[in-house]
């Protein structure tokens, strides 16, 4: 009897243990994020933006295009958060009622396109379509197109580029919704897309789009495979030091996702 009872204790005090253990794993703050376990993107640098602020953080590397799987770890609590760029993070939202975005961000950040260090004609030519696209109008339509209050896209513009002069070779990864990202007909659309388009249209140049992992896209662009690049691109030091970045034309961050 001594022994059962004993046992009985001892599963007592594992169920409060566990669900004790359980709860305080439940990010309520800002400052609950220190010492979790973040899931993460891999080939970013988010986190090492994250690291600036949460030292303790532990990292778990996840496939750019495996962000169904980050979600299931971060229900079945694998994963204490989701970090990522507060655009990307925000779409998720939208169609996941089970998780939320924790504010403050961990960083602000400015979005840009850019292209090599020594090709300053292209970066003006950049600056010339983003300012004329936010002052005569259709850069507010973009924003609600790519960005809407109620999660349904709007129809990506039809440009019918015609042969130009030259070539223009745009680099992305289509795995930064709503920058640059397949749709249901496996179209490519975005932000980045639709002003690389309108760049190409206002110099009268025909527009060759080139597919790479987010991590090469600063490589394949020193290595002059493209002439610029735009995947919901981070102006950074660093990148600074070996690209020419366009006039910022959106300002998020990287910011996390937790549980409801």
């Amino acid at each position: 009897m001594k022994k059962l009872e004993m046992l009985r204790l001892s599963f007592i005090l594992f169920l409060v243990l566990f669900f004790s253990c359980s709860k305080s794993r439940d990010i309520k703050q800002f400052g609950d994020l220190h010492g979790k376990k973040f899931g993460v993107k891999s080939g970013t640098i988010i986190d090492e933006i994250t690291f600036q602020i949460f030292p303790r953080a532990k990292m778990k590397y996840y496939p750019q295009d495996k962000i169904e799987t980050m979600l299931v770890d971060l229900k079945k609590r694998r994963i204490d958060t989701i970090i990522d760029d507060l655009p990307v993070l925000q779409t998720i939202v939208i169609n996941n009622e089970h998780v939320r975005i924790l504010y403050p961000l961990i960083s602000i950040e400015n979005y840009a396109l850019a292209t090599r260090l020594n090709n300053v004609l292209l970066k003006d030519q950049m600056d010339i379509v983003i300012y004329e696209l936010q002052t005569n109008g259709t850069f507010e339509e973009m924003m609600a197109r790519w960005f809407p209050e109620n999660g349904v896209y709007g129809e990506m513009p039809v440009f019918n580029l015609k042969p130009g002069i030259r070539t223009l070779r745009f680099g992305t990864s289509p795995t930064v919704e709503p920058f640059a990202f397949l749709d249901q007909n496996n179209n490519l659309v975005g932000l980045d897309i639709e002003i690389a388009h309108h760049i190409a249209k206002k110099f009268r140049m025909e527009l060759d789009i080139r597919y790479y992992p987010f991590n090469n896209l600063v490589t394949e662009l020193e290595n002059n495979n493209v002439d610029f690049i735009g995947a919901c691109l981070t102006i950074t030091s660093n990148r600074q030091e070996r690209i020419l970045f366009s006039t910022p034309y959106y300002k998020g961050g990287v910011a996390a996702l937790i549980r409801n």
